[in-house]
């Protein structure tokens, strides 16, 4: 773990009282301390010190590709349809019909609220990513990159009922939106993001 990275999974009254101490650091520290201050965007840098020096290497948010979305959605559906086949096997093994009407409805309410739970709570937890996002290195934040909570990843579930209503075109937007954002995006304020550029760790409303 480089320095750099070391900095950015401070919290933010770390940060705040670094900014205070800072000239007790390293010149190359006191550009990470600056950096890290502007990038969260909290209190401009002290009085003593240039912005100039920030260090150009610092990773910025960088929007993950259509290409790894569409893998890591198509990863989560053979995910849950495994499980979605193993509640209704669990159901014949049980000796219930899943084909009997009330057994029927019963199953697809089971299998939402499995859906939901697997989305939301998994993209609103440290990892910001269902199995998929995270195997193949993407998070879910909110706009600005912060860890979005539970309430915004169920919005965020629920409303791609509405994307998939617009007949893939709530999907396709990812690729001619500023923040290669798709439907459900906007309407959540979130954003796919490349786990690789995510430093900020504060949870969202």
């Amino acid at each position: 773990m480089t320095i750099e990275e070391i900095w950015r999974k401070k919290n933010d009254k770390q940060i705040e009282i670094a900014s205070r101490e800072i000239a007790d650091y390293s010149e190359k520290v006191q550009q990470i301390i600056r950096a890290e201050i502007l990038r969260r965007g909290m209190l401009q840098p002290p009085l003593n010190t240039t912005v100039s020096k920030i260090p150009p290497h610092l990773p910025k948010l960088k929007y993950a590709s259509s290409l790894d979305r569409f893998l890591a959605y198509f990863t989560d559906t053979v995910i849950v349809s495994t499980l979605h086949i193993a509640i209704i096997y669990g159901f014949i093994l049980l000796n219930i019909k899943p084909i009997e009407e009330s057994i029927f409805l019963l199953t697809i309410v089971i299998n939402t609220l499995l859906d939901w739970l697997y989305y939301a709570l998994l993209e609103s937890s440290p990892k910001q990513g269902t199995l998929g996002k995270q195997a193949f290195q993407i998070v879910v934040t909110d706009s600005k990159g912060n860890r979005i909570s539970f309430v915004r990843s169920t919005l965020r579930f629920y409303t791609r009922f509405l994307t998939s209503l617009t007949l893939g075109i709530g999907y396709i937007m990812i690729l001619f939106t500023q923040k290669h954002q798709a439907l459900h995006d906007l309407f959540a304020d979130t954003i796919v993001i490349q786990k690789s550029s995510s430093g900020r760790r504060r949870q969202s409303p």
